[in-house]
């Protein structure tokens, strides 16, 4: 029998090894996709819920999402008896060391009530000083343009990337909110001149 070249032999044994062990990690990243999409929803419920801590509404609705050269933004508006009590803004954006996730609650003057950093992967030590709550609170009652805000030491470019993600969020719900206001009133507009027969 005619044997086959061993570089040949190994080249075979290889590729099989190497199909099977990708059909093992595919089935695996199927079962845990849902997993972690289901965990990401609920971090994300939870880190709503504490930026708007205090604020009573009755209605949540899921608002906008989009996505900028620099940034990308989901919003979500909650009303009370009609009217927009906040927002909930998750802005997106690059800091020093990679993109910072960061959830901000709004009221409805776009004052902000509350920030929270999703994830981030700054500098341990430094820059990943900026999910702590001394530095998150200096952001309550502002609005953009943002000022007044003590950098962290040794991590000016994270505090720079902080405050323009959370300004950026605080636009977009801004010209969001706005863009909705006059769709309804066109809408109205429209109604009005309706002949009704």
């Amino acid at each position: 029998m005619n044997k086959l070249h061993p570089i040949i032999r190994y080249s075979i044994v290889l590729t099989a090894i190497t199909l099977v062990v990708a059909l093992l990690l595919a089935q695996v990243n199927n079962m845990t996709a849902k997993i972690i999409t289901t965990r990401q929803a609920a971090a994300q419920t939870e880190a709503r819920a504490k930026v708007l801590a205090g604020t009573a509404y009755d209605i949540e609705s899921f608002k906008a999402e989009d996505r900028t050269d620099e940034y990308e933004f989901m919003m979500w508006e909650y009303q009370s008896e009609g009217a927009t009590v906040a927002y909930a803004v998750q802005s997106v954006g690059q800091g020093y060391g990679g993109a910072i996730e960061i959830m901000i609650g709004i009221n409805a003057e776009f004052n902000i009530l509350g920030v929270d950093i999703l994830s981030q992967t700054e500098t341990p030590g430094l820059g990943s000083k900026a999910a702590q709550p001394q530095f998150l609170e200096q952001f309550a009652g502002k609005t953009a343009p943002i000022e007044g805000i003590a950098a962290i030491s040794g991590a000016t470019v994270t505090t720079k990337a902080v405050t323009g993600i959370i300004a950026a969020g605080i636009d977009y719900a801004r010209i969001t909110a706005a863009a909705a206001a006059t769709a309804v009133q066109a809408d109205e507009q429209a109604g009005e001149g309706e002949e009704v027969i």
